[in-house]
């Protein structure tokens, strides 16, 4: 809901800057290129990183090609901390975790896209809307959440090991904490699936040649089987293969001839 409120907030904002729909100006560009960062209702934080390459088709829309990288969580993880080991000498204990985590699940979205020119900037002020509709494929990478977790038969003298959790195997009361960020790479799975969004672009540059805004919007992903990102012991938690969010983006680049 915070996302939600955000991108309604920014986009009035946006919206109250002088724009300049009737502007004679034209520009000389064919193509641009732009990067961007951003939050979506279902991710962390940064959600999202992507690139787009677009070519200008008309006076009023491009043609892109992009690719994004997003990361996808479960609407229930919420951190609690792990446990500290005393008398080890170790260092890695106490780290945060999300219990019952199974995986993460990265999406690779390679996509094209059509943005129209709803409203033109002029070459040193205003701001430039545009709608934006985009799809493609989507390449889901599953990777283990791993914990440090106690294997020791005795509690009284701790052996950390990372393992993949496991509901039916792991007690919260032996879980010392997330495992390595590398960790569980060479384990992950593979999803194929596709998606599509629907959005609008706001332009804010101060020149036509280099580019700075802002995008917000839905995103609508399925893949072909469901991705279990979250289990308990009664597998009672709910795990789907259908993914939706509001995002917002900011990103910059610039253009040319």
């Amino acid at each position: 809901m915070f996302l939600i409120k955000y991108i309604f907030c920014a986009l009035f904002l946006l919206k109250t800057l002088p724009t300049n729909a009737q502007s004679a100006f034209e520009d000389n560009f064919s193509r641009e290129f732009t990067y961007g960062a951003g939050l979506t209702t279902n991710g962390g934080l940064p959600a999202s990183i992507s690139f787009k390459y677009g070519k200008v088709k008309t006076a009023s829309t491009n043609t892109t090609l992009g690719i994004e990288i997003v990361g996808i969580t479960h609407p229930k993880e919420r951190k609690v901390s792990g446990k500290a080991p005393t008398g080890t000498g170790q260092t890695q204990g106490g780290r945060s975790f999300v219990f019952g985590k199974t995986n993460y699940l990265y999406s690779i979205r390679p996509q094209y896209g059509v943005e129209n020119i709803l409203f033109r900037k002029a070459s040193r002020e205003g701001v430039q809307v545009s709608s934006v509709f985009a799809f493609g494929p989507s390449i889901g990478i599953i990777r283990p959440y791993m914990l440090l977790y106690d294997v020791s038969p005795s509690a009284s003298s701790p052996n950390l090991q990372e393992v993949a959790y496991d509901p039916e195997v792991h007690l919260e009361s032996r879980i010392y904490g997330r495992g390595s960020f590398l960790a569980g790479f060479g384990q992950s799975s593979l999803a194929i699936g596709a998606n599509v969004r629907a959005a609008l672009s706001f332009e804010i540059g101060a020149f036509k040649n280099s580019i700075t805004g802002l995008e917000a919007g839905f995103t609508l992903e399925a893949f072909t089987n469901k991705i279990t990102l979250m289990d308990n012991l009664d597998h009672s938690i709910t795990n789907k293969n259908v993914f939706t969010s509001a995002y917002v983006t900011i990103y910059f680049g610039w253009r040319k001839e």
